[in-house]
């Protein structure tokens, strides 16, 4: 069957069920009477005073909504196969440094 221009092979859609952020509010909710509001500016101090005591998933969690998440490098080959060692050499040395960066490959010999 060929595709028809606008006409949904979904006609369910996306599901609008997300059970994990309704469990979320319902318990945000109910760390306080005064509703999902108050809860969250509960978690919110806890986050802030777990960042004061040192603690740095708290400092990257503020950073990141505070700021937004720092933008990443990303640099594409289109083909490896066809890039000079020199080439490849120079991504290595702007990026990371060669920091986890896997060891080349060689051949092995299996013996046995």
């Amino acid at each position: 069957m060929a595709f028809q221009k606008g006409k949904t092979t979904n006609p369910g859609g996306r599901s609008s069920l997300k059970p994990w952020t309704d469990a979320l509010r319902m318990e945000i909710a109910a760390l306080s009477k005064e509703g999902l509001g108050a809860g969250l500016r509960q978690i919110a101090r806890s986050v802030v005073i777990s960042a004061a005591e040192g603690d740095k998933d708290a400092w990257r969690e503020i950073g990141d909504r505070l700021e937004g998440k720092p933008m990443q490098n990303l640099t594409v080959i289109k083909d490896a196969r066809t890039a000079t060692d020199a080439e490849l050499t120079a991504i290595i040395d702007e990026g990371d440094g060669g920091e986890g960066v896997a060891a080349p490959q060689t051949d092995s010999v299996v013996t046995h």
